[in-house]
């Protein structure tokens, strides 16, 4: 069997207080809440500004107006090819030349159109769809006979899971405490893009665990670790190796995320005098399971040090940070911290 991970982000606007998505890294993590970083809707709303000229200024402007113009994503912040973002005036005969596009583009993951943008006469929009295909370079295994115990606020659930206990120089260890506290480097499929993983106590902000990710994996280091355990030293290994538990849950999700505040309150640029948002919404869909694309997995190889390192456990089982990076950033372009269990699929006892 094979990891695979597929996402797909489609960005308009919206915020409903229940969502779990936010475009904001200093976003609080709240108690017994999942939270989804998808920077979509900051990449549209830079195409507006970009277009105005300057910040987009509001009638009764809302706080997320403010915290949209006060971000500006990095250049290529986003995998090239992967995004598609309209902003600004568009016409309802523009519509079918446009879904023609993204069927040609997407296929059957082509998304929906916003409403907005099949109405009469010139229409104000801002639409993202980011679509990316990415999976663990690893071969990895489902445990499909064995349910692995997840630790939530509301108690222990069980839920499907799958991983590996073979060696394997494609998942890399950074800042290994123990059992409770480490982060995961895993290359992906696609040459300069990775994932980050941290199993940590949990942090205030989405920022902060991302920057713990961030700080781990720019740690210099030989091939292996000693650590002083009372009057023991240990020598770990950097690398997955043979006796290693690697173990996490299978995710699943589709999210969306309503930004009625935008609705209805005319833009006050010169350029967009008189206009408003017609459409404002944000949909994520993400899945990660053992299915994936690359078949091979190349073991590390045996060297002296291997008999003096002790097998170790890097299970999720508790709540912890999945991110996506693209080489050289200094911020993942989808993140999120995973609490509960509902993005997991349960186990029956």
């Amino acid at each position: 069997m094979k990891s695979f991970l597929i996402f797909i982000l489609v960005g308009l606007f919206s915020a409903s207080a229940e969502s779990p998505l936010t475009n904001f890294l200093d976003t609080p993590l709240k108690e017994g809440q999942d939270t989804v970083y998808s920077p979509s809707l900051q990449l549209v709303w830079d195409r507006l500004k970009e277009k105005a000229g300057g910040s987009i200024e509001m009638e009764d402007q809302p706080l997320l107006v403010n915290q949209l113009n006060d971000r500006k994503l990095a250049d290529k912040y986003f995998p090239e090819g992967s995004i598609l973002a309209l902003a600004g005036e568009y016409r309802r005969s523009q519509v079918p030349k446009l879904e023609k596009s993204l069927k040609r583009k997407y296929g059957k993951d082509a998304p929906d159109l916003p409403k907005g943008l099949y109405k009469s006469g010139k229409n104000f929009v801002a639409f993202s769809y980011f679509s990316r295909d990415l999976s663990f370079i690893q071969t990895l295994d489902p445990f499909a006979d064995k349910a692995m115990p997840f630790l939530t606020a509301d108690g222990v659930k069980s839920v499907k899971a799958f991983g590996t206990q073979a060696a394997t120089a494609n998942i890399q260890i950074f800042d290994y405490q123990d059992k409770n506290h480490f982060t995961l480097y895993i290359k992906s499929n696609v040459k300069d893009e990775y994932f980050i993983l941290s199993k940590i106590a949990k942090p205030a902000t989405m920022q902060a665990a991302v920057e713990h990710a961030y700080q781990a994996v720019r740690q210099k280091r030989s091939a292996f670790t000693r650590f002083d355990i009372g009057d023991e030293r240990v020598i770990y290994m950097n690398d997955i190796r043979d006796g290693d538990v690697f173990a996490i849950p299978f995710i699943q999700f589709d999210l969306s995320k309503n930004y009625e505040e935008l609705l209805n309150k005319k833009i006050l640029n010169e350029k967009f005098a008189g206009l408003g948002l017609k459409a404002a919404s944000e949909q994520v869909k993400f899945e990660l399971h053992e299915k994936g694309l690359s078949a091979d997995a190349k073991a590390v190889e045996e060297n002296h040090f291997a008999e003096a390192s002790k097998p170790r456990k890097f299970v999720f089982n508790k709540p912890f940070l999945l991110s996506v990076w693209r080489k050289g950033a200094k911020e993942p372009y989808l993140a999120m911290w995973i609490e509960t269990t509902n993005f997991m699929s349960s186990v029956a006892k």
